[in-house]
């Protein structure tokens, strides 16, 4: 683990340390620099996951943004479509 998510899961650690010894949550949030929400996801992380839930998580999208999501078919809808609406057809360039 690299020194740098070491230190983030060690300042995660003692903010959750001190909401389980009862600080208010907005106080913390307010020490620590973090939103409410945050406060508050760290702390879920930390009661379903553990000390593992208090690392960074990747930020990239889960899938792509664009593109086929179900493998091709762009062709049997260009087709399909032109059978519906024959005014319709696509120009190729």
């Amino acid at each position: 683990m690299p020194k740098r998510e070491k230190d983030v899961v060690a300042w995660r650690k003692e903010f959750i340390r001190g909401v389980l010894g009862g600080k208010s949550m907005t106080r913390l949030c307010e020490e620590f620099g973090v939103s409410r929400a945050t406060g508050y996801r760290w702390l879920n992380r930390f009661r379903e996951e553990g000390l593992d839930g208090l690392r960074d998580r990747s930020r990239a999208p889960r899938r792509p943004a664009r593109g086929p999501r179900h493998g091709g078919g762009t062709r049997e809808v260009i087709g399909i479509r032109s059978q519906l609406h024959p005014a319709a057809k696509r120009k190729r360039r």
